[in-house]
């Protein structure tokens, strides 16, 4: 590997194309995006996507993004800052699910890329359909009953694909546009996620579907390694053969390593090095898990809007209520839990809190996190457990309609009291909104706790380590109740994951590139900068939530029951 060469890793995410460059110790280099909306304003997009609310649609055009490939390369050249001709290695992390459908010509148009003119030029004839479903898109409701039905149900499709029927899934959005544009269908002879496609692009020649990312499309068998028989049926009906739709798909690339050099046109046009290799693209969540070195059992869990917990584990456990995904580089497995109840939720409970003390700035966390650091933690009292559901949206896990509820087991009982309209609880059993504050917390943490054990190798079953991101992650109070609760054996951490995305797809181009015999593991860990990580959340060695665990599963049950 040249001391000098340099790695390219791109994220093409619903509103931008961003690229960072770094070397092969993989330190930062230069950085340059391209947002749709305001840098390409001529496709008229809204967020970088096209909607129909009433088709429930929301879909991206494809070209738009050939137009940010040539311009986020032209800005590199532009800036003067970074000499192409050391590039050595390109990868990517896309937004997941989304598909692209090539048309016969492709593969000729792809491979005679012609620098004298744009990329959108080149290849927009070689296009069946000239949209692409976004993540977003909520209209295949018809084709996910039927996915159900053809393999045996949402746990069936579970267990066999990693995940349950997802309308935003690549399967259901192949069987939609058959059944809505059957000649769009028919006229398609390769069908690409949106990282395959930027990989095929940059490569002058179809690349196949990476290992993690393929696992976001309800086709793949995660265990056999294979695209699923009776799935590929679906698709196929009876104008077509499973091996017509295999064609279709295409192969899929088992582990990062590079599969060719970059197509002339990049050379030609911007002075790319012939040498530069292009390493199989992957999805947006599994480039976030080699943005960092993540080892077996790991967690690391977004504060956002919504809250995400991604896991590195050497265990297969699919459940229709979370995703499981084969690890990018190609060895065990990453599972992934989505609560739509995640800052919305705790703000609520905050604002609850400001308006009862009359506390001046309505944002401030300062009460909220008073009452967290001070009220009584729920598996200390061995008479009286408090556990509380905070779901302002339909939620996810578990499948739930929004609703608020509070139960007070007492010891010995069968059922709880629910306690969730204030007149109906003692000041002794539940203080609203005070309890809240810390309620909502153990809630959401025994919930990830819960659901991550089985994929879990430790012996307590808890994780290894814990890596808080996100807006929220910069409040010690809350990082501290959630560490409590999920009992880290090597503790909590706070993470800057800006460009996460963009940083994992530049350190898989260094590693893939470079034919390295290491480890991913090694590798990573032997050139990460671990002054990025501050610990936070303290460390905890006594587990004060472990029966609690049987009550808060009890509870969720209860509500199931009784909504």
């Amino acid at each position: 590997m040249s001391d000098d060469a340099l790695y390219l890793g791109l994220d093409l995410s619903t509103q931008q194309l961003k690229g960072i460059i770094v070397n092969s110790s993989l330190d930062h280099v230069f950085h340059t995006k391209v947002e749709f909306d305001g840098d390409l304003p001529e496709y008229k997009t809204v967020k970088g996507v096209y909607n129909n609310p009433s088709e429930k649609e929301v879909q991206a055009p494809v070209v738009m993004w050939l137009d940010a490939l040539d311009l986020l390369f032209k800005r590199i050249v532009d800036s003067g800052k970074v000499d192409l001709s050391k590039l050595r290695g390109i990868s990517g992390a896309c937004q997941q699910h989304g598909s692209v459908f090539w048309n016969s010509r492709a593969e000729a148009a792809l491979a005679d890329l012609s620098p004298s003119t744009t990329l959108k030029n080149n290849l927009q004839t070689s296009l069946s359909w000239q949209l692409s479903p976004n993540w977003q898109d909520h209209s295949t409701a018809k084709e996910c009953k039927q996915f159900e039905e053809a393999i045996g149900g949402k746990e069936k499709l579970a267990e066999v694909t990693g995940s349950g029927p997802h309308r935003r899934f690549t399967g259901p959005q192949i069987l939609r546009l058959k059944h809505k544009s059957p000649e769009l269908y028919k006229a398609t002879d390769r069908i690409a996620l949106v990282s395959s496609f930027i990989a095929s692009v940059l490569a002058g020649k179809f690349v196949g579907i990476d290992i993690s990312d393929v696992c976001g499309m309800n086709l793949w068998d995660l265990e056999k390694k294979e695209w699923s028989p009776k799935l590929l049926e679906l698709i196929a009906g009876d104008d077509e053969t499973v091996e017509q739709v295999k064609h279709k798909l295409g192969p899929v690339e088992p582990k990062p390593k590079s599969i060719g050099n970059i197509s002339s046109y990049f050379t030609e046009k911007y002075g790319v090095s012939d040498k530069c290799s292009i390493v199989p693209f992957t999805g947006d969540n599994p480039g976030t898990i080699l943005s960092m070195p993540l080892e077996t059992n790991d967690v690391i869990i977004s504060l956002g809007t919504s809250t995400t917990a991604l896991v590195v584990t050497e265990k297969y456990v699919p459940s229709a209520m979370y995703h499981m995904f084969t690890h990018p580089t190609g060895k065990g497995y990453m599972g992934m839990l989505c609560y739509c109840n995640g800052a919305l939720a705790r703000e609520q409970v905050r604002d609850e809190i400001n308006k009862k003390y009359h506390v001046s700035d309505p944002q401030s966390w300062d009460k909220f996190n008073e009452f967290v650091l001070n009220r009584p933690i729920l598996g200390d009292n061995p008479d009286e457990c408090s556990i509380g559901f905070y779901f302002p949206l339909s939620e996810i896990i578990p499948d739930c309609p929004s609703t608020l509820k509070r139960f007070v087991w007492k010891k010995g009982q069968s059922e709880p009291q629910d306690v969730t309209q204030p007149s109906t609880a003692s000041a002794s059993e539940w203080q609203t909104p005070e309890d809240d504050a810390l309620r909502i917390l153990e809630s959401q943490a025994l919930s990830i706790r819960y659901r991550l054990a089985p994929m879990l190798t430790t012996e307590s079953k808890t994780p290894r380590k814990v890596y808080f991101v996100g807006g929220t992650s910069r409040n010690d109070a809350i990082c501290e109740a959630l560490s409590r609760v999920l009992m880290p054996s090597e503790g909590s951490f706070r993470l800057d994951l800006a460009d996460a995305c963009a940083k994992g797809a530049a350190n898989l181009a260094v590693f893939g590139a470079s034919a390295t015999t290491d480890t991913w593991e090694h590798f990573i860990s032997s050139k990460y900068n671990y002054s990025t990580t501050q610990s936070v959340g303290g460390h905890h060695t006594q587990d004060r939530y472990a029966a609690a665990i049987d009550t808060f599963t009890k509870s969720e049950k209860y509500l199931h029951e009784h909504l």
